[in-house]
């Protein structure tokens, strides 16, 4: 006999909320597949990353040419939802572990997926291409410009330990000729100062962009003295030797005068001089006599001198007493 406490409301009732739980079940399926439906992309200009660097090192090796790789892309299927979350760390790989010498390689590239919710369709690429070259050493002067400085005033910066030491690819490394920093007047003070270089090739041309070149410092001191600063006039004169014997003909200097510096207390000579120690014709450099109290700037130490000189004529009446 059936359970007569179960009434044809409560059975009505209760066939209407399991027909309602199937019918949720049934719309969130059908909302899940619209709202997060499985789709096929194609996803483009994907980063390649390179393991065995560690390794390449090892061998005094490393890669270059890293922004000539072309574009690389791949179809992958999954949900909307996931390609969504993930598709940025999604990139290719490629291992430089078996590379032993320097040269150009083609090396398989693995797609890596970060989740196994997403399948690679297709890889929409080949080998990629890979230069290895040798890492090799050098050492570069850096040498420091002072700029901004008021036309009264001239800057010496004396650079404590002014070579440094780079390493990095070999062709990166041959296209650096040297090294400099600046220093702007409004930032210059009397004493010590950390300053950073850029490194810069033959024509003097900062370079901007490499992908190897590494140093253990990328700093330097100097030591920053201010002077007073005066243009004099050039003086050209023979050596002592040389002056019992010769006359100098008209040995203009070129320039004929320098911006010098005067130390804060000091006096400026009226003139400063050339001392010539040989008579050979032709036009030479020769450095300006040093001078107590004075700093001539290296780019202005020296003059060009066209030398012309004859020799004194003899004393005949000392002769005929002799």
């Amino acid at each position: 006999m059936a359970d007569s406490n179960v009434t044809k409301p409560q059975k009505k009732k209760l066939r209407t909320m399991a027909l309602s739980v199937l019918l949720s079940i049934i719309v969130w399926f059908m909302v899940m597949s619209l709202t997060n439906p499985t789709i096929t992309v194609t996803l483009t200009n994907l980063k390649v990353r390179f393991v065995g660097e560690a390794t390449l090192r090892d061998r005094s090796l490393t890669v270059t040419g890293r922004e000539n790789i072309p574009p690389l892309s791949v179809t992958v299927t999954g949900n909307r939802g996931d390609l969504m979350n993930y598709m940025d760390d999604i990139y290719i790989q490629v291992d430089l572990s078996n590379i032993t010498d320097a040269g150009t390689y083609s090396l398989a590239g693995k797609p890596m997926i970060p989740t196994t919710r997403i399948g690679v369709e297709r890889e929409n690429y080949g080998d990629i291409t890979v230069n290895a070259e040798k890492i090799i050493s050098k050492e570069v002067k850096v040498e420091v410009t002072p700029t901004g400085v008021p036309n009264d005033k001239l800057v010496r910066a004396d650079v404590k330990n002014p070579v440094v030491e780079i390493s990095g690819a070999e062709s990166e490394i041959n296209e650096v000729d040297g090294a400099r920093a600046f220093e702007n007047w409004q930032d210059i003070k009397e004493g010590t100062a950390k300053l950073e270089y850029m490194l810069v090739n033959a024509s003097g041309s900062p370079i901007t962009e490499n992908e190897t070149i590494e140093s253990p410092r990328s700093e330097i001191e100097v030591e920053n003295k201010i002077y007073n600063a005066v243009t004099l006039p050039i003086d050209v004169k023979l050596s002592d030797g040389l002056s019992e014997g010769y006359e100098l003909d008209n040995s203009a200097p070129d320039p004929d005068s320098v911006k010098v510096g005067i130390e804060d207390g000091a006096s400026a000579p009226e003139r400063l001089t050339v001392t010539i120690p040989t008579i050979e014709s032709g036009e030479k450099e020769f450095k300006i006599d040093k001078a107590e109290g004075i700093y001539i700037p290296e780019d202005s130490a020296a003059v060009k001198i066209n030398v012309n000189a004859h020799e004194k004529p003899i004393d005949n009446d000392m002769n005929t007493e002799n």
